[in-house]
């Protein structure tokens, strides 16, 4: 992983809760707090698509936020 790449992709918020974490949890990877934050972007839109996914599944009333019939 490429630190200037990171830092370039970080809020100011976000970095001020890694340097909290870090402080608060000095045996955790630095590597691995990273990871975490770079990837929680993502969890969001994951979880909205799997949310679709179940409900055209099951074929559930709701479908229509999905932009499904």
């Amino acid at each position: 992983m490429q630190l200037k790449s990171v830092g370039a992709s970080l809020s100011t918020r976000q970095l001020l809760r890694i340097a909290r974490r870090m402080s608060a949890y000095p045996g955790e990877s630095l590597y691995d707090i990273l990871q975490k934050a770079c990837l929680s972007k993502y969890v969001v839109s994951m979880l909205d698509n799997l949310r679709c996914c179940f409900l055209r599944l099951f074929k559930h009333d709701d479908m229509e936020v999905c932009g499904m019939q």
